[in-house]
């Protein structure tokens, strides 16, 4: 199985080859899961601790080497488009949603999730077929279901919502991946490539780190990033990168011709 101590120095040495942004969330983030996991005594729960840690270092290693999905899996996370910290960027719009009144009084359950305005917004303007189902008329659910059922279904509505709303980014950070964008900061580093002595992980998707690849993967990143803007006319609304591609390609992020830097 190996050492924890040997897995967290090869986490941190991969880490290290990427941009500054990617090296702070990744080092904090192995940092809390080791300290997690460092008093586990169940055999089992050990056993995977160790797998997903070596799991991540293949993935790291995978985007070391041009990478695709792992290169996006990584900048995901770090930009909060999944993981921990989409649910920290969310969280601040969260704030109404159990504050409904029950359906039926003196049972909680029945709340009807409350939508802040920020929140609808960003489903507004994402999948917004969805919102139309959350906020199905109440007068025509009456007459086929009853509170409880109606309540249930709402919420089972807002949990899919949830897991493919993309949040906000504060436009520092949009700022900064709009100069990655343009070639105008260095973002992710190509210099380990030539130093790469480690074997190749099975099922690799190898490009060359050009200025090109590099470019393209921050503009992809950018389809991903909204930003919430208050318009005083129109209340909360949503704006995409200038950087980023033409809006009805981000209906589908998975451009590969944006990419023929391969290796072969």
């Amino acid at each position: 199985m190996g050492s924890a101590a040997s897995l967290y120095r090869q986490l941190l040495i991969y880490i290290s080859f990427f941009d500054e942004p990617i090296r702070l969330y990744l080092r904090g983030y192995v940092k809390m899961r080791f300290m997690v996991n460092r008093n586990l005594k169940d055999p089992a729960r050990i056993k995977k601790a160790f797998r997903d840690g070596k799991m991540g270092l293949i993935s790291l290693k995978k985007a070391t080497f041009g990478d695709l999905k792992s290169l996006e899996k990584i900048l995901d996370w770090t930009y909060g488009r999944r993981g921990r910290r989409k649910h920290e960027l969310l969280r601040p719009f969260l704030a109404p949603l159990r504050k409904g009144i029950a359906a039926i009084p003196g049972l909680p359950r029945t709340k009807f999730p409350v939508l802040s305005p920020e929140f609808r917004a960003l489903v507004q303007s994402q999948i917004p077929d969805w919102l139309s189902r959350l906020e199905m008329n109440k007068s025509t659910e009456n007459k086929i279901l009853n509170r409880k059922r109606q309540a249930n279904i709402r919420w089972k509505c807002f949990s899919f919502i949830y897991r493919k709303i993309l949040p906000p980014l504060p436009l520092q950070e949009i700022q900064k991946l709009e100069q990655f964008s343009r070639g105008e900061k260095i973002g992710l580093t190509p210099f380990f490539f030539r130093k790469q002595r480690s074997p190749m992980p099975r099922s690799t998707d190898a490009h060359y780190m050009t200025l090109r690849f590099r470019r393209r993967i921050y503009q992809r990143l950018l389809m991903k990033c909204p930003r919430l803007v208050y318009r005083m006319n129109h209340g909360w609304t949503i704006e995409w990168s200038k950087e980023a591609p033409i809006k009805n390609m981000r209906a589908n992020l998975i451009h590969q011709d944006m990419f023929s830097d391969k290796k072969i």
